[in-house]
């Protein structure tokens, strides 16, 4: 291997040349990820980028040369002449995610099928325009992390179809939020008329990842930060480089990302504490959103997360039937219109309920406060997660787990449960398969005896037909 680039000659002849940043001269590229460079057709999704793993769980982002097709480094996406030369904007979706920040559209190569996403702001003003620079000066105090979704570059001059301005040139993955990615594989699973229930498996992995990101945060860089606004809309769901299943993947892999919000931890002596600046139905406890926020935020909010996930909950705070009773017995008012329940006086007096996982469908609507639409298709997931995961909803911040305990004691444990649920739905399918063959053979059988019993009595009644005379 040369000092910065490697050439390279792949199965089909083509030829490709990686060049690498600074901080990657020297590591070797796994083979796994030579087949981005040959077959960018099966990737074209998943990340404009060959990412190599290296030893202290970092990734970085690579320039590729592939067939004199592709050509581009990052310096090609900081400003929009160069940007424009290389990509254009997907039309459909118009967008691929909108919040308060800016919103993310995404660019498909001009040569390839290759996307990237693009984070701008709403309106081509100084304050919006601030908020994008926070934004990417945060990504960069962040790094690299296998969890983490990462920035290409920041486009100084960038000219989205609304506005012009800075824009955060970022890895897309393909699956989306997770909340996009828990419809996509319902859908799925309602057209091959299976549960819909969030698989374990996937449980697991989301509750795996993320205390990985959040233990970076915490506790591997110069600074804790605390992201502050965790919640599904800011996790996105990756297809794992490699797989060659049918569909949605069970197990892709989890990123965190939007770090508009992120918080030092504890508060720099020349800095102004940060408050909680997160969304409400996934906050902390009202006595745990003042300055300054703690990480322990981001423990109880990974648990809303989870909890919203694995209970297809669209928001995992006290319904509206339940938060009015309280407030009635409580003899104080309560919201009465559309616009006074969406407005954050009333949506931060709505807090978290630590739901069980592993209660049963009756259970859920009967003591947790769950709708029975909601409630519909679950069924109880496993002791071991339900566990965990209500340790992190644990009301008293001192006693709830660190990023650093999950990564150092709960992660491995959540590896192994991750390989019981995987042989458990394996048994599961088995099973099902030689039960549906048996209903089957038993409906073939069931089926030739009619036959049988009907034709004897064809034969009977033609018979007795016959000797009157008559035919039946």
């Amino acid at each position: 291997m040369q000092n910065k680039r490697t050439r390279l000659k792949s199965s089909t002849e083509t030829e490709g040349l990686i060049a690498y940043p600074a901080y990657l001269q020297g590591v070797e590229l796994p083979v796994a990820y030579f087949a981005l460079l040959t077959k960018p057709e099966r990737h074209s999704i998943c990340t404009i980028t060959i990412m190599t793993h290296l030893a202290d769980n970092r990734i970085g982002p690579l320039r590729v040369v592939n067939d004199g097709k592709m050509h581009w480094t990052t310096a090609d996406l900081t400003t929009f002449e160069r940007f424009s030369a290389h990509f254009v904007v997907v039309e459909e979706p118009d967008k691929l995610g909108e919040g308060s920040d800016g919103c993310v559209r995404a660019y498909k190569h001009r040569h390839t099928a290759h996307v990237i996403a693009v984070k701008h702001s709403h309106k081509s003003k100084k304050y919006y325009d601030s908020l994008i620079l926070r934004e990417a000066t945060n990504l960069e105090k962040v790094g690299l992390h296998n969890n983490i979704a990462f920035m290409l570059a920041l486009c100084a001059d960038f000219i989205s179809p609304t506005t012009v301005g800075p824009a955060i040139i970022l890895q897309l993955c393909d699956l989306g939020d997770i909340t996009n990615y828990a419809i996509r594989w319902q859908e799925q699973q309602k057209r091959r008329g299976k549960s819909t229930r969030m698989h374990e498996v996937t449980v697991l992995k989301l509750f795996r990842d993320v205390s990985l990101a959040l233990n970076h945060l915490h506790n591997e860089l110069d600074t804790c930060y605390v992201h502050n606004d965790l919640k599904p809309a800011n996790i996105l769901a990756l297809t794992p480089p490699g797989y060659e299943g049918d569909g949605i993947p069970i197990e892709p892999i989890f990123k965190v990302t939007d770090f508009a919000r992120i918080a030092a931890y504890p508060t720099p002596p020349d800095a102004k504490p940060i408050e909680f600046r997160g969304t409400f139905e996934f906050a902390p406890p009202i006595v745990e959103r003042g300055a300054p926020v703690r990480p322990s935020a981001d423990i109880y909010s990974l648990g809303a997360t989870i909890q919203a996930f694995a209970l297809s909950l669209d928001k995992p705070v006290a319904t509206k039937q339940t938060f009015i009773a309280m407030r009635k017995a409580q003899g104080k008012v309560y919201p009465q219109t559309k616009e006074e329940w969406n407005s954050y006086e009333w949506r931060a007096r709505r807090e978290v309920v630590a739901r069980s996982l592993s209660a049963t469908a009756k259970e859920l609507v009967e003591n947790w406060d769950v709708d029975p639409a909601d409630a519909k298709d679950h069924t109880p997931y496993g002791g071991v997660l339900n566990g965990w995961y209500m340790q992190l909803l644990n009301p008293k911040p001192n006693i709830r787990p660190t990023s650093a305990q999950l990564k150092e004691y709960v992660v491995p444990i959540l590896d192994n449960q991750i390989e019981i649920a995987k042989h458990e739905a394996l048994a599961r399918e088995v099973f099902e398969k030689v039960d549906r063959i048996r209903k089957e053979v038993e409906a073939r059988r069931k089926g030739a005896d009619d036959f049988t019993i009907e034709s004897r009595k064809r034969v009977v009644n033609y018979g007795e037909g016959y000797g009157n005379g008559e035919a039946t």
